[in-house]
């Protein structure tokens, strides 16, 4: 999903990699660079965060996911770097959740902090959810609806931006000296934002399967860094998996995303493959997963993952080897992802069977 952009802004040290004559053509066109504006933020699911590890990360994934853990609280933190070759993209992530209990209600909550810088450290994407959901047993079924809602904060640090206006044709170089003069343009895009998701999950013994729905931007709010009024559509994701216990020792767990925004369309699927140390309520144990992540007609990546469970502990490190169109630009660098989770103890009486502890 986070693709380069069509027509993106340009860097200062981009620019510098262009002939004069081109330059001078972006001079003669300043349309064209205030259409690239409104381009990149209108292609936002560029902007989306977005984890190979999904299942490491139930608050940005499903807001369902508030609380759909065995466990008191949760503290979890996601970190990826793509494309560490070209204009790389950070992605930061941190959310806490914790259960309540209301006599025979199951209630959740937490919050979460994500944030993305791109571009070069040009673009930096800031959000933060408060996030709530409420949990229903049937039998050994549980069904779990969740909403959030937040604050996104977009920055353009204009200082590593360089604009057509700003070349100086007797050095033949770009200087922030020079004013811009971009009409209606502004640095900082901020807006309220909402999500809203779904979630089932049961028990059948060998089998623990899931399957969860969410639409993110419910609210469709405006975000543009000219005075416009693009809207911001909803970004849908489809989510499911199934842990199958092989043996005492060993079970796999596959798992499969579907997201949809706009035009831009992302999957992923694979497993991953545990062996059980031991399991004393506190499972340890190790394990791999070896994932792929696609549109319908291009190959983008083969996710591998080695990770571990110690007592409270969860860590899990991925990279992704890119198989795009971007391979030899990338000079075949792809992203590296780490995830690391603590649990605590539930001190409640389990009155309330959740059966998806891969979150």
């Amino acid at each position: 999903m986070k693709n380069i952009y069509i027509c993106k802004i340009i860097s200062e040290q981009q620019f510098k990699t262009i002939e004069k004559p081109m330059v001078l053509r972006f001079e003669n066109n300043k349309l064209l660079m205030i259409a690239c504006f409104v381009m990149a933020m209108g292609v936002s699911n560029a902007q989306d965060v977005h984890f190979s590890q999904f299942f490491f990360s139930g608050l940005s994934l499903n807001p369902a996911n508030t609380g759909n853990f065995d466990g008191e609280w949760r503290l979890v933190n996601n970190n990826r770097r793509q494309w560490g070759a070209i204009s790389p993209y950070s992605t930061f992530a941190v959310g806490f959740d914790r259960q309540a209990y209301a006599r025979k209600n199951h209630f959740s909550w937490g919050a979460v902090l994500l944030s993305d810088l791109t571009n070069q450290s040009s673009l930096f994407v800031n959000k933060f959810f408060l996030s709530g959901a409420y949990h229903k047993n049937i039998s050994k079924q549980v069904i779990s609806l969740g909403l959030q809602a937040g604050v996104v904060n977009k920055h353009l640090d204009m200082g590593k931006l360089a604009f057509p206006d700003q070349y100086d044709e007797v050095s033949g170089t770009f200087t922030h000296e020079m004013a811009t003069f971009e009409p209606g343009f502004r640095a900082n895009s901020m807006y309220f934002d909402a999500n809203a998701g779904l979630m089932w999950a049961m028990d059948a013994g060998i089998l623990q399967p899931r399957l969860g729905v969410a639409a993110f931007h419910v609210n469709m709010p405006k975000e543009s860094f000219y005075s416009s009024n693009n809207t911001l559509p909803p970004r849908l994701v489809f989510h499911g998996g199934t842990k199958v216990k092989v043996s005492p020792k060993f079970y796999f767990t596959p798992d499969a995303l579907y997201m949809s925004h706009n035009t831009a369309v992302e999957m992923i699927m694979g497993s991953s493959f545990t062996y059980v140390l031991s399991d004393n309520y506190l499972e340890n144990s190790v394990f791999t997963g070896f994932y792929t992540r696609n549109e319908f007609k291009n190959f983008d990546a083969l996710v591998i993952m080695i990770g571990g469970n110690y007592q409270h502990w969860t860590a899990a490190l991925s990279y992704d080897l890119n198989m795009s169109e971007l391979k030899s630009s990338a000079k075949n660098v792809g992203g590296f992802e780490l995830s690391l989770i603590y649990r605590e103890i539930s001190t409640q009486i389990q009155k309330f069977f959740i059966p998806c502890e891969r979150y």
